[in-house]
């Protein structure tokens, strides 16, 4: 991660707080959907260098959390 860049490092932080948000809600209900993705979105900001890239990906996840508790 690029600690020069004050986007990049504000995003990482926000899809961190998210990621560990997820991960005790998955923890305190017992839902492995919701803890595997949040320990997702608290790791991967570490390895992304784009912030549009980073954006995408969370935005993936956290819609393919909402689309396979809405299906399944």
């Amino acid at each position: 991660m690029n600690f020069n860049d004050p986007s990049l490092l504000f995003s990482g932080f926000l899809i961190g707080t998210i990621g560990v948000g997820l991960f005790m809600y998955g923890k305190k209900a017992g839902s492995p959907r919701c803890l595997g993705i949040g320990a997702v979105l608290c790791v991967f900001p570490s390895f992304v260098h784009s912030v549009m890239l980073m954006w995408l990906l969370a935005a993936g996840l956290v819609g393919s959390l909402v689309a396979l508790v809405k299906w399944s």
